[in-house]
């Protein structure tokens, strides 16, 4: 009986640590200013189109590279920014990736790794 107190218990632990972190995720997609991304140097800004086939390429990596993540990252859709919002992000297509003042746009697996490691 000790035993299966102890496993429920165990199971809610992980329950609630991955809620939390599945809020963070959620949060993270619904508030993330475009102005407050580009100004903040040492986060990861991930660009994104919902319909895009290479954003969805590469989506699972990136989501799970970043779920247990305590660092803040942006994501922003980039269908919602004008013109000039795209040209100061310098984003010709997506996904894209900014860190440290610099736009990064692929798709190569070990690309995007080193630079969600290096944002970490």
């Amino acid at each position: 009986m000790r035993f299966k107190k102890a496993l429920v218990q165990i199971l809610l632990m992980i329950v609630i640590i991955f809620s939390l972190f599945g809020i963070k995720m959620v949060y993270e997609f619904a508030y993330s200013p475009f102005q407050v991304a580009m100004r903040s140097q040492d986060n990861l800004v991930v660009f994104y189109r919902p319909r895009c086939s290479r954003c969805h390429h590469v989506a699972l990596r990136v989501l799970s590279k970043n779920y247990f993540s305590i660092k803040r990252t942006y994501y922003i859709n980039a269908n919602r920014l004008d013109s000039e919002e795209l040209k100061q992000a310098n984003l010709t297509t997506t996904p894209g990736f900014r860190y440290h003042g610099k736009t990064i746009q692929t798709v190569k697996g070990d690309e995007i790794d080193r630079i969600i490691n290096d944002s970490k």
